[in-house]
This record gives C-alpha cells, structure tokens and sequence, in this order.
C-alpha cells in the first residue's frame, strides 16, 4: 500500500492521507502531527462537520445558510438570526467563540465569500510568528471557525 501512494522513504512516514468518495487520487497532509491541525485539514477538505474546538454546530448551519444567500436582504436576516442565536448563549466560551462567527459573518455579507479563504491565510500567517500563549490560542480559535466556515464555502467558490 505505502508503494501504491508513493510512500517509499522511511522518512516519509507516518504519512497522512484524506480519502473522499468519488475521488480516485487522497488529499495529503503536510501538517504537524497535532489532533487540532489534522482534525482542521479534515474539516477543510471534506464537507464532514468535525466539530473543532471552538465551534458551535448551530453557527456553522448559519454559515452554511449565509454562504448560500443570494441577496443581501437574505444574508441580513442570516446575521440577524446569528446574532440572536449569540444572545442565547450561556457559556463564556461559547459567547466569545459566537462573537467571532458573528463577526466573520458580517465581513463575509460584505466581502464575498472569498474573505473566508483571504482570512484564513492571514490568521495562519499571524498564528506561526512568535506571540503570546494567549494570542496563540486566539488564533487558533479563529483558525478553527474560519476552517469550519471555508468547508461549507465549498472549493469551487474558493
């Protein structure tokens, strides 16, 4: 099997690798061996709802309805009802971590769906220089929403 996808060196390995039906080649995985960054890769490349740290399902449906909206009056009643889905909320966490989609959700009705994709990499860039421990688990927050919200943005789109 390691022949058969190309994994032939001893440094090759572990090799991770994503397969999706109705695709013949798997996706790789280039990452670090961490269970956040293969479980983000998988949400990613898959339309599979993970639930990554710091997601919630129910904003991640809203994601799903805004990215589909085709007026801006529809993608304003989205947002309205991600803001009162926030206001439900009874964690601390889960209120921070609703802020943050409902943030991300007004850049997207107002950018486009490519902002997922432009944040994202401006997160990771942000995310691998030398800050806070704080600042890291705050960047890996939003990595974790904006991967959630990029798998329901869909590649095409992308």
């Amino acid at each position: 099997m390691a022949e058969r996808f190309g994994i032939t060196k001893k440094e090759d390995r572990p090799a991770y690798k994503l397969f999706l039906q109705g695709q013949t080649e798997p996706i790789d995985y280039e990452g670090e061996i961490k269970d956040e960054d293969i479980l983000r890769f998988v949400s990613l490349h898959s339309k599979l709802w993970v639930g990554l740290e710091n997601c919630l399902q129910e904003f991640d449906l809203l994601v799903k309805r805004l990215i589909g909206s085709k007026t801006d009056e529809e993608k304003n009643v989205v947002i309205q009802e991600a803001e009162e889905a926030l206001n439900k909320l009874e964690k601390e966490d889960d209120k921070n971590n609703g802020d943050i989609y409902v943030k991300l959700m007004k850049k997207v009705a107002a950018k486009g769906n490519s902002f997922v994709q432009d944040e994202y990499d401006r997160v990771k860039k942000l995310s691998e220089e030398k800050v806070s421990d704080a600042k890291k688990r705050s960047f890996e927050a939003r990595l974790n929403i904006l991967a959630s919200m990029k798998s329901q943005v869909g590649h095409d789109e992308l």
